[in-house]
């Protein structure tokens, strides 16, 4: 964006985008569209002449992902525009949506069970996270799972993409077995 009420225009488009999810994703379909980061100025004394906005962009169907990114740029006009300002909305897809195939998690889930117990595996709601190995199931069919790996001492753990992060060792021995297991049934159920 570029004017002399760059901050204003920038707050004003932040709020118009938390209503575009809300106003505009059918309400049985998941998507998630925030601003994460703001960049504007380099001192407090000087009005800036740009102001830079990042964020992610994340839902399962191609379709609404199209639907939303026009509606993020007619946002990002509409707001600019009554502000004498322009902005600029340019997109980078790292990565497509995770899907897990249904045989392949039917797969996964059995030997998960046979290695922690049926009691032990737990079902996850879908996700909004992404991760490159969705290109390979662009091409093969396969499953996500999550295998916990909390320290059980009763050390406070860490969340995930925190450099605190990390984890009992032990867990790996567990989601090896897992990914053992699956990788045997998979190939059983093909002969």
């Amino acid at each position: 964006m570029k004017c002399d009420l760059l901050v204003r225009s920038a707050a004003q488009l932040i709020t118009a985008i938390q209503t575009l999810v809300s106003r505009e994703t059918p309400p049985l379909e998941a998507s998630v569209l925030s601003i994460t980061t703001l960049k504007a100025g380099t001192a407090f004394n000087v009005i800036p002449d740009a102001v830079e906005m990042e964020g992610t962009f994340r839902c399962f169907e191609a379709g609404l992902r199209d639907r939303l990114l026009e509606s993020l740029r007619r946002a990002a006009q509409a707001v600019a525009g009554g502000l004498r300002c322009t902005a600029e909305v340019r997109t980078q897809w790292l990565t497509p949506a995770v899907v897990n195939d249904a045989v392949m998690s039917r797969i996964a889930r059995a030997a998960a069970a046979v290695v922690v117990g049926a009691d032990n595996v737990v079902e996850m709601p879908r996700l909004m996270g992404s991760d490159d190995l969705a290109y390979f199931w662009q091409r093969v069919r396969g499953c996500y799972i999550f295998v916990g790996s909390a320290k059980t001492d009763g050390t406070e753990t860490a969340p995930h993409h925190n450099a605190g992060f990390d984890i009992d060792e032990g867990a790996m021995d567990v989601g090896a077995e897992v990914l053992v297991g699956a990788v045997r049934r998979a190939l059983s159920d093909a002969s």
